[in-house]
């Protein structure tokens, strides 16, 4: 009777004419939703949780593992029905009072002023203060604590906490993922939804000093935008911030600010929660937190320790179904984690990829594919078994799923190998001129973003390039990228291609935009320079071999002309130690060279490859020999003469040399045009 008593008391106190769903204890009810301790009538079985909603049947219960349980109200225990019982009986007082706003002006416990006492504020949910306002053009305050301003604006605190808890590394199955045939059983994965929204430079007030990292994602059909700048403590305040924004509204939340150096590292597919690495150095670390966003405001569910420890921090980490979370770590084990475990976050799999360091899911998480040498592995997520693997000639860099997951690209030397996901054969491949095994491949619709040049795959060539110095995300069609500043940040959100590269891109037929291709003919110019003769017939031969292994003709006289200068440079001196080190820069790992110091001279080689096409140049290289950093210590042999063996042209350079089969004309490329992208829009 006397928590009956007590409730209902609550209910005169505080009501004050608010709305509040029926059911839920929100606004003036919302003291019915703090965390308490939950019994059945048999006194056996009890729970800590809060009151998400009640009817005069049944409750629904948010346990402390994050669950909601239904539980019927006649199981309860005396205390916990007179507990409900005096929530209905107080939703009820307040819906009669709202319908009778006569009674309102009678109460004599109505309004009053906040308490200077820090002491009588309620010790809530810190996110239900925003979650009951609407994202206007004010910023939204963050679950952190927060603080009026001189001008009266809001702006959260430097810090919050983060529950910690314990992950379990024990009694996980193996995963067995290394690709040793060729075959294919993959299930066709769900698409990503189509989401539209318009092109914008969205403002927050998230500040990012000039030393600081900065980070974007983007996910969901409301397209949720998370920015994130953060900063490692050496020399400097340590600090991770976060705010989120709308694709759909141009809006953004107030900053949530840690005191330690947290970077986004990954977002589920829906956009409704996110995960942050604490930078330990070189942007990787071992713990990670996971964050919740619902109506535009962050609130921290939890942290634990995923990484191996020193040299074996995070490099990957993504979002899978069924509330579960992968990571990769520096020594390549693909971890597979269930986050609902009660204790805390449970590797459940665990296997190594051999040598990847990240891997690219689709849409839903239902598949992961990541390199392997010269193949690409295929992973169900949920059964944690190898579904597909494709074999290939030549080393794959790096892969990505289609926002529509009925294609998987792989970019490889010189050219993007397209395969379909129904049968992983190949279907397509298209050119590139660039071979940078480190290049990132962003899918826009149907287009593929290649480093910077974004490329049409249906019709095989490049479209335009999109130069940009900000980190980068995608949103369906659409770029995200992130810019920093001292005061404030943005987002940049993109339709890519824009308007003007599609229009140029109809009127270029793709079959003339090829200067040179596999069957046509070329012809060689050379000048040696100074090059002993006996090096010069080497250099031609290993020339010659390296032009019909790229699949061209030689001929005597052509419009396509290969020239290979050599050149020796003036002379230079360098000075070898007894002892090796590492050079200043790396003292911490060596120390500079010591010990007896010998100087040598020496004349550095310089090889250059130039290839014209109708007198404009379209292809160039250039490889210069000095001397070595290091020399082996060989009885009998100088220093001088190991210097002077080594500094002379190099035939294997021309045989090693890296040269597109596919050479676009010098007009097209990086694309039918070029486009920069910064804090004041695409331009």
């Amino acid at each position: 009777m006397t928590a009956l008593i007590r409730y209902s008391l609550v209910c005169f106190l505080v009501c004050m004419c608010l709305p509040v769903e029926a059911g839920e204890p929100k606004g003036p009810l919302v003291g019915f939703a703090i965390k308490r301790t939950w019994s059945d009538k048999s006194g056996k079985f009890k729970i800590e949780g809060s009151l998400k909603s009640a009817d005069a049947k049944v409750i629904r219960i948010l346990k402390a593992d994050s669950k909601v349980v239904d539980v019927p109200v006649d199981k309860l225990s005396e205390s916990d029905h007179a507990f409900v019982q005096g929530f209905l009986a107080a939703e009820k007082a307040l819906s009669q009072s709202q319908l009778n706003p006569e009674d309102d002006d009678a109460n004599p416990f109505k309004g009053g002023v906040p308490s200077d006492n820090p002491s009588d504020k309620p010790m809530n949910n810190p996110s239900e203060k925003s979650s009951a306002k609407p994202l206007g053009n004010r910023p939204r305050r963050s679950p952190a604590s927060e603080s009026e301003t001189s001008e009266g604006e809001t702006e959260s605190s430097n810090s919050a906490a983060i529950p910690k808890r314990k992950a379990g590394i024990n009694g996980f199955k193996p995963l067995s993922i290394v690709p040793a045939r060729e075959f294919w059983s993959v299930k066709t994965p769900r698409a990503f939804p189509d989401v539209s929204f318009e092109d914008a430079l969205i403002q927050t007030s998230l500040k990012k000093p000039f030393f600081a990292g900065i980070q974007v994602m983007g996910a969901g059909k409301v397209g949720t935008i998370i920015l994130n700048s953060y900063q490692e403590g050496r020399n400097r305040d340590a600090f991770g911030r976060f705010v989120v924004a709308s694709a759909t509204t141009s809006e953004s939340s107030s900053v949530l600010e840690f005191p330690d150096p947290w970077r986004l590292i990954a977002i589920s597919p829906d956009g409704g929660r996110f995960a942050a690495v604490r930078v330990e150095g070189f942007d990787k670390g071992n713990d990670v937190a996971i964050f919740r966003v619902k109506d535009e405001v962050i609130t921290p569910e939890f942290q634990f320790t995923a990484g191996g420890g020193s040299w074996d921090e995070l490099h990957w980490a993504a979002f899978l179904p069924d509330n579960r979370f992968a990571t990769i770590s520096q020594k390549h084990d693909l971890t597979f984690w269930d986050l609902e475990n009660k204790i805390g976050p449970k590797a459940i799999k665990r296997g190594s990829t051999g040598s990847a360091l990240k891997a690219s899911i689709t849409p839903a998480g239902e598949l992961m594919a990541f390199t392997a040498g010269n193949a690409v592995a295929v992973l169900d997520t949920t059964e944690g078994k190898l579904v597909g693997c494709i074999k290939r000639e030549e080393p794959v860099y790096s892969v990505a799923f289609s926002p529509k997951a009925e294609m998987i690209a792989t970019l490889g030397p010189f050219k993007i190998t397209l395969f379909g996901m129904n049968d992983g054969k190949e279907i397509r491949t298209v050119p590139i001129n660039d071979s940078n095994p480190g290049a990132e491949l962003l899918w826009l619709g149907k287009h593929l973003l290649v480093g910077n040049v974004l490329y049409d795959v249906e019709r095989g060539v490049p479209l335009w390039t999109y130069e940009t110095q900000a980190p980068r995300a995608v949103l369906g069609d659409f770029l995200l990228a992130g810019f920093g500043g001292d005061n404030s940040s943005s987002v940049g959100l993109f339709r890519i291609p824009h308007e003007n590269a599609v229009r140029v891109a109809e009127e270029i037929d793709p079959a003339t935009s090829y200067a040179l291709r596999p069957g046509d003919s070329i012809s060689v110019e050379y000048d040696f320079g100074a090059t002993p003769p006996a090096l010069q017939e080497k250099i031609r031969e290993a020339v010659c071999a390296k032009i019909l292994a790229v699949g061209w003709k030689l001929s005597n006289s052509d419009e396509n002309v290969l020239t290979i200068k050599l050149e020796q440079g003036k002379s230079e001196e360098a000075e070898y130690f007894e002892h090796r080190g590492f050079g200043p820069m790396f003292h911490p790992f060596g120390g500079r060279p010591s010990g007896t110091g010998e100087k040598v001279t020496y004349t550095p080689w310089t090889h250059t490859m130039t290839l014209k096409s109708q007198g404009k140049q379209v292809f160039s290289n250039v490889y210069k020999i000095g001397a070595p950093q290091n020399l082996r210590d060989e009885k009998g042999v100088t220093t001088q003469s190991q210097v002077d063996s080594y500094c002379k042209p190099s035939p294997s350079y021309f045989t090693n040399a890296a040269i597109p089969p596919y050479m676009l004309k010098a007009e097209y490329q990086g694309g039918l045009g070029k486009s920069r992208i910064d804090a004041s829009g695409l331009k």
